[in-house]
């Protein structure tokens, strides 16, 4: 869907709606492809969006999310357990700040602000429109398509 909706603001290049279970495009940015491309292009900068990904990245991501709901997945707790896996032997146990560090570091700001709310979709956003995808997305992406299959 191309439009507004009451929550999309000037500051989200797409949104994913749970209840009508569509993704939006916001105008503000789609109607001009080259301010598109350069904000998300700085966002990449600020690592706010995982680097070797471009502004094509935002449709993926926006299905990340429509893949949490569908299959209610709650990514604070799969940045839990894969940082326990993944961690095993390195660190005595779980915290917020380590894993914080990690999922910044490792995919992007944005994936790990708030609640990881962004976790898996900036994964799915990674793995589809990067030629190099990184460790962490891929363990997300292929964690995730496992589960699904296991629902």
């Amino acid at each position: 869907y191309y439009g507004y909706t009451e929550t999309l603001s000037e500051n989200v290049y797409a949104e994913y709606t749970p209840s009508l279970r569509r993704i939006t495009l916001n105008p503000f940015f789609y109607n001009d492809l080259n301010f598109l491309k350069a904000a998300y292009e700085d966002d990449i900068h600020k690592n706010h969006h995982p680097p070797g990904t471009n502004y094509r990245a935002n449709i993926p991501h926006e299905f990340g999310h429509a893949v949490e709901d569908y299959y209610g997945i709650n990514n604070k707790a799969i940045v839990r357990k894969l940082f326990e896996q993944e961690h095993a032997g390195i660190y005595p146990h779980y915290t917020r700040k380590l894993a914080n560090e990690w999922v910044r570091r490792d995919l992007s700001v944005y994936a790990m602000d708030g609640h990881f709310d962004d976790f898996i979709s900036e994964s799915f956003a990674e793995y589809s429109n990067s030629d190099h995808p990184r460790y962490l997305c891929k363990l997300v992406f292929n964690y995730v398509l496992k589960r699904r299959g296991e629902s």
